[in-house]
């Protein structure tokens, strides 16, 4: 019998997976071709899977709750908590400024037409709104994430429906070569959710042996609507796709149904960033005992000071971020799984296999494709 535990689960995930990494992808897609992106969707699919394995393994075999930084102390040591401090600061502001970019752009579409302005003045203003409600908590994001994420899935379908009279699959680029290291990043970022993988095991802990079965459930749901997005938008938008997956669909569909798509995806981006702000600052509270208000201050203002120095090419944000949480933070969760199975605190019911030699193989071919994807981008 599927339990309510279960189903929640599943639908965690997908809320944290369905989320602003989609919104590039058909813009990636229209560069590289839709056979590179399904062969990046299989491949880094499958990665992120064993991913979210061998971190359920380490979250269930010990007995206090941590974010990845204290599991790093715990099992490799303070040298190893500060470095990946580092690194998961790096994912953590490069995911924000992320959302900042998609969030302004949204808003500025579906407002400057009625009050004017400039997508830098209605970024600042969604990133102060943003600012003031992480200040008074957010313990509600998790139930709200996975509601909206559901509103976003159905209109997404919806549009398609009605838009599917404009779609021709003559649009959609098939293969080019010379871009087919492009989506490794973006693909890396979107098909994520690693962060979810503690609320799933708090979920589901009544019904632990089923773990796995959620997070392979519910990632294969997240990447075939995300795949079914892409393919969408590409089919339809071709060679006018936005960078931002959206501003090219607003000439081949109705303007209403347009502002709606905006609307729903302003507010799952939010989400999406409060989820990702919640985690970080818990990181800098749990594992690192900050005082919460200053956690709350470098979580709101470090993503405006990055966006207003000039980083707000989101395609390369979402890219370098991908790159960086995928290979080097990939490379921890090895090392961490490899060292949490010689002394764990609780025997758990999930058990990867995982030797050295396939630990070292799997680190490099992830730093060869971070050596890649920092080329693409900067070379």
């Amino acid at each position: 019998m599927i339990s309510k535990n279960y189903v929640s689960s599943i639908a965690i995930l997908v809320s944290a997976v369905v989320g602003v990494g989609m919104f590039t992808l058909p813009y990636v897609g229209m560069k590289a071709g839709i056979l590179t992106m399904i062969f990046y969707f299989l491949v880094l699919g499958g990665v992120q899977h064993w991913f979210h394995k061998l971190y359920a393994e380490i979250v269930l075999s010990t007995k206090k709750q941590h974010r990845l930084p204290g599991y790093a102390e715990k099992y490799l040591g303070i040298k190893s908590k500060r470095l990946l401090l580092v690194l998961t600061m790096f994912a953590g502001y490069g995911a924000l400024l992320a959302y900042t970019i998609i969030g302004g752009d949204f808003l500025f579409q579906l407002l400057s037409p009625l009050f004017g302005g400039t997508v830098f003045f209605y970024t600042a203003l969604l990133l102060a709104l943003r600012s003031l409600v992480i200040f008074f908590g957010l313990s509600w994001v998790t139930r709200v994430e996975v509601i909206l994420t559901g509103g976003l899935i159905g209109t997404m379908l919806i549009i398609g429906a009605v838009a599917t009279d404009g779609a021709m699959a003559s649009n959609i680029t098939l293969f080019n070569p010379g871009n087919f290291m492009l989506p490794y990043g973006p693909i890396f970022f979107a098909v994520g959710g690693i962060l979810a993988v503690n609320d799933i095991c708090l979920v589901m802990k009544k019904e632990k042996q089923r773990i796995q079965s959620a997070l392979r459930v519910g990632l294969i749901i997240s990447i075939s609507l995300i795949a079914l997005f892409t393919i969408t938008v590409m089919s339809l938008s071709g060679a006018q796709t936005s960078p931002d997956g959206l501003g090219g669909l607003r000439s081949f569909i109705d303007p209403l149904f347009y502002n709606v798509l905006l609307a729903v995806g302003i507010v799952t981006v939010t989400t999406s960033f409060f989820a990702m702000a919640e985690a970080l600052e818990e990181t800098y509270v749990w594992d690192f005992n900050i005082n919460r208000r200053i956690a709350w201050l470098l979580v709101s203002t470090v993503p405006f000071i990055l966006y207003y120095i000039g980083a707000q090419d989101v395609t390369k944000v979402i890219a370098l971020t991908g790159a960086i949480s995928g290979g080097l933070l990939g490379a921890f969760y090895l090392v961490l799984a490899l060292r949490a199975k010689l002394k764990p605190e609780l025997d758990s019911p999930i058990k990867v296999h995982l030797t050295p030699a396939i630990a070292y193989a799997a680190t490099a071919l992830l730093i060869i494709g971070l050596g890649y994807q920092l080329i693409e981008i900067f070379g």
